[in-house]
């Protein structure tokens, strides 16, 4: 009955951790947008994400996008370059541990195609692109299969991803599929 009991709890502790990492990731995407707008926002949500230990691939990536963010809101030019440098260290080592999850190809390539072409600090654009087309066309939809998610991340990276006609076109219909 003890070793039936104890089965029960690593089960409920399995179940309740998965639901409350998809909730803080939820919470996470949500601060993020309204980290693009307010600095404050940028340096609370960093500021929770950096004291998550240890850090999942996801948690990298979120922090490359806050470092990013931390970039636009300096007015100091050497913090700019040190926050940008920071950035694409935190985005190297999420794609490293994680090198086909689209939501950290995602946060990287919105990055990088909003830094100054003069910094040559976007080099991963195209690889991201092409990263994301390949998980869209598998089937490998980011944060368990958020609709919303994947829609946004679709559409971003059709305006911004510097896509070829070809490209387009799979993405529209990846998009469809998802309608």
């Amino acid at each position: 009955m003890l070793k039936y009991f104890a089965g029960i709890l690593i089960v409920l502790s399995v179940s309740i951790s998965f639901s409350v990492k998809a909730q803080n990731t939820d919470t996470w995407r949500l601060q993020l947008r309204r980290a693009i707008d307010s600095e404050a926002v940028t340096d609370s949500l960093f500021d929770k994400l950096d004291k998550v230990s240890p850090k999942p691939p996801l948690v990298g990536g979120y922090l490359g996008a806050l470092y990013g963010l931390k970039a636009k809101y300096t007015w100091n030019p050497y913090s700019k370059l040190k926050y940008v440098d920071n950035a694409q260290d935190a985005f190297a080592a999420a794609v490293k541990k994680d090198p086909h999850n689209m939501e950290i190809r995602f946060l990287r390539l919105s990055v990088e195609v909003n830094l100054p072409a003069f910094l040559r600090m976007s080099r991963h654009v195209d690889e991201d692109r092409v990263q994301i087309i390949e998980q869209l066309q598998a089937k490998n939809y980011p944060g368990n299969n958020n609709r919303d998610l994947t829609i946004t991340i679709i559409k971003y990276v059709m305006e911004n991803g510097r896509c070829s006609p070809e490209e387009i076109e799979r993405l529209n219909e990846q998009l469809a599929l998802l309608k």
